[in-house]
């Protein structure tokens, strides 16, 4: 997946490969949602955050002290990854980046899942 969002960024060239794969983090939708004392939110964030590269914490500015936390995929079952997967491989197929078969993919994650 690494591999691909890196051709990504080299092709949109205006996007970190981190930024990319952050934008695939939030639109996977993997998360939850806290309430987190005002005073502690800073903290919070901080700490949810240092657990990895997609791992964002995303204050609401609804006023609530609500925190979306985004998992990052280190821990994603075999379905979230294998569909952040799939969105990845639609977007390098649509800029026309190769990515492997089908099937080496799927054989790629069912390797990762054992």
């Amino acid at each position: 997946m690494w591999k691909l969002i890196n051709d990504l960024s080299l092709h949109v060239g205006q996007m970190t490969p981190t930024e990319i794969y952050r934008e695939y983090i939030k639109d996977a939708g993997v998360f939850d949602i806290f309430v987190v004392k005002e005073e502690a939110l800073p903290r919070f964030i901080t700490a949810w955050e240092q657990n990895g590269i997609g791992w964002l914490a995303i204050s609401s500015k609804t006023g609530t002290n609500e925190v979306v936390c985004y998992y990052g995929t280190s821990v994603y079952n075999k379905e979230e990854f294998s569909r952040i997967l799939q969105s990845v491989i639609d977007d390098c197929k649509a800029f026309g980046i190769p990515t492997k078969s089908d099937a080496e993919i799927q054989s790629i994650v069912e390797a990762y899942f054992e």
